[in-house]
């Protein structure tokens, strides 16, 4: 925030470019806090709106962590890609990303599964229980 008065005093009316960086991880931990964030609010105004009781969320990444989160392993132990080895666009660590979701009376609060799954597949199943009115949790 010291930029900022600093600027406005120094040059009234020039522009600027500023990069707010917040995690102490680089772009890397900023893009993950901004998710993070963008993600809480999403969900809290789903249920402002008291949409939440009928609502699946579904969080997803995209063929897996990029070769920046390399920087980020030794310094702080994070291992995005898990046990398996590689990054984006490789066989394995390329391809397990997280996938979340929220339904209530639907998912339990911590539930959790080692399988793995294909999101591409996630939207047709979707649809095929909305035309058929299905809440059974089967496709």
């Amino acid at each position: 925030m010291r930029f900022l008065e600093e600027h406005a005093r120094a040059h009234p009316g020039r522009w600027f470019f500023l990069y707010h960086a917040m995690s102490g991880v680089g772009r890397y931990g900023d893009l993950v806090m901004e998710a993070d964030r963008v993600v809480g609010e999403l969900i809290r105004t789903v249920d402002r709106l008291g949409m939440g009781a009928n609502a699946l969320i579904v969080f997803a990444s995209d063929n897996g962590p990029e070769i920046c989160v390399r920087e980020v392993r030794p310094e702080f132990g994070h291992n995005a890609a898990g046990t398996p080895r590689g990054l984006k666009r490789a066989n394995w660590g390329g391809h397990r990303v997280p996938f979340m979701g929220r339904g209530r009376g639907k998912i339990p609060r911590g539930a959790g599964d080692r399988n793995y799954a294909e999101v591409a597949r996630l939207v047709g199943m979707l649809q095929c229980h909305q035309k058929e009115g299905r809440s059974d949790g089967r496709a």
